[in-house]
């Protein structure tokens, strides 16, 4: 994959990014992006992919560390070898964890994530992936009542293509957007990401596209080519991205 170095990495403060959603939810997409972005500017990312019943981010790099087995005991030891890792290399990363899973509280409660990474220069953010559904803020609501969001950034993924289809934008998540743990996010600062709906997502995913191979014209790994107009869907998916990231850099790795 090429680089391009467009900011200073030594002085970007590293980012262990934590991401939580139901199936289905967009949580791969928005990961696949942050991972690619990220590499593409120039730093070191580091991926591993925790979800114990849908691992699809590994699918994508081959350098993904995933475990052993399913279990709590495996998960959690891969989860401290890997941020152990993270932190003598200065590097960040990033971990994909199922959405109803509790294995992503442990890593942050049990391991004491949040004050260990502290100590070392790195902040911590957990992004959630969310439709319509109040339903979709369980993981976030368990993160909270245990406290384990403290000093922590939180970053909402509102997935349009889970709204009413009526709606476009953020008026489809209107009742969502005014449901009291949004609100208390916010007020504590925690940011908000409109991730649209891209035509042709189903056949990017089918082919393992990475989004910006995509949006340029280049194969897939597998040797497909997507067609010019759906080239066009992912470059202006991507910019939509990009505009709103901005207000947020740093809370990404």
């Amino acid at each position: 994959m090429s680089r391009e170095n467009t900011d200073n990495n030594q002085d970007r403060r590293r980012i262990l990014l934590l991401a939580q959603g139901r199936g289905g939810s967009g949580k791969t997409m928005m990961l696949v992006n942050l991972i690619e972005r990220a590499r593409r500017a120039g730093r070191d990312v580091r991926v591993a992919d925790l979800d114990r019943t849908n691992q699809s981010t590994s699918h994508y790099f081959a350098d993904a560390v995933t475990a052993d087995d399913a279990s709590d005991n495996t998960l959690l030891t891969t989860a401290e070898e890997f941020v152990d890792d993270l932190v003598q290399n200065r590097i960040s990363g990033v971990i994909d964890l199922g959405g109803g899973d509790l294995i992503g509280p442990r890593i942050l409660h049990d391991l004491d994530i949040v004050t260990f990474l502290g100590t070392h220069g790195f902040d911590v953010t957990v992004l959630f992936t969310l439709g319509s559904d109040a339903d979709y803020l369980a993981p976030y609501r368990r993160l909270q009542a245990m406290g384990a969001l403290e000093h922590v950034n939180v970053i909402f993924v509102l997935n349009e293509a889970l709204a009413d289809e009526s709606t476009k934008g953020r008026a489809g998540f209107k009742d969502l957007l005014e449901h009291p743990d949004i609100l208390q996010a916010l007020e504590a600062g925690a940011e908000i990401v409109l991730m649209e709906t891209l035509r042709g997502a189903r056949i990017l995913a089918e082919n393992r596209f990475l989004f910006r191979d995509a949006a340029e014209g280049r194969p897939a790994p597998n040797g497909a080519v997507l067609r010019l107009i759906r080239a066009n869907h992912v470059r202006k998916w991507l910019k939509s991205l990009e505009a709103q990231f901005e207000d947020f850099e740093e809370k990404l790795p």
